[in-house]
């Protein structure tokens, strides 16, 4: 029997505290294929409030602050990217890319 994605086991939509090392060993080709490819699906607007809200810092040194993996349909999934301010530490935007499972 062929290994199954662990992905499967959580709600759609959320991701686990940490990518799983079976992901990390089966898909992280697939998604550095995916950003390389420049396979943006969006960049959230989450972050508008601490970009043009009431902080004083104007977020000029981004930096990378983690990455995530979460299930969203059938096959799909998406690796997300995360942007710090190296300057006042808080996160300032994201990207997410989709790719296909192949141990679904």
């Amino acid at each position: 029997m062929a290994e199954r994605c662990p992905l499967l086991d959580i709600p759609e939509g959320v991701s686990p505290i940490e990518i799983p090392e079976f992901c990390w060993e089966h898909c992280e080709a697939l998604w550095d294929k995916a950003v390389r490819d420049n396979g943006t699906v969006s960049e959230y607007d989450v972050y508008q409030n601490i970009l043009f809200g009431d902080s004083e810092c104007r977020h000029e040194n981004i930096g990378y602050s983690h990455s995530a993996l979460m299930a969203i349909g059938g096959k799909q999934r998406e690796y997300v990217i995360v942007d710090l301010c190296n300057d006042c530490e808080e996160e300032v935007g994201e990207q997410g890319y989709i790719f296909d499972c192949p141990n679904t």
